[in-house]
C-alpha cells in the first residue's frame, strides 16, 4: 500500500539523516539534523495513526455491509416463508409464479 511504501521512504530518510557527512577533504561537515529527524518521526507517527483510523473505518464499514446483506437474506426467506403459506391456503393458485420476486441489490 502507498502507506507502507511512505513509512519504508520515510525510515530511510532517517536512516539518511543519522549519516555523517563529510567534504572532499574528509572532514566532517555534518549539521545538527535533530529538528529534521523529529520532525520526519512525527510526520510518520501521523501517518501510521490515520492508517490505523482508515483501517478501523473500513473494518466497521465492511460489517455493516454483511449485517445489510445478512438482513437482505431474512428479508428474502420471510418472503418465500409468506409465499408458500399462501400457496397453501390457496391464496396464490399452484400455477402462479414459482416464488416471489425481490429486489437485487448489488455491492460493490
Amino acid at each position: 500500500m502507498a502507506a507502507e511504501q511512505t513509512l519504508n521512504e520515510g525510515q530511510s530518510l532517517l536512516d539518511q539523516l543519522a549519516l555523517p557527512v563529510k567534504n572532499a577533504f574528509g572532514k566532517d561537515v555534518s549539521h545538527d539534523n535533530k529538528a529534521r529527524i523529529e520532525h520526519v518521526q512525527r510526520l510518520m507517527g501521523d501517518l501510521q495513526e490515520r492508517k490505523l483510523r482508515c483501517d478501523e473505518l473500513a473494518d466497521v464499514r465492511k460489517l455493516k455491509l454483511q449485517q445489510i446483506l445478512q438482513m437482505l437474506t431474512c428479508e428474502r426467506d420471510a418472503e418465500q416463508v409468506v409465499f408458500f403459506f399462501l400457496r397453501k391456503v390457496g391464496v396464490i393458485p399452484k400455477e402462479g409464479r414459482a416464488r416471489p420476486r425481490t429486489p437485487v441489490l448489488l455491492l460493490v
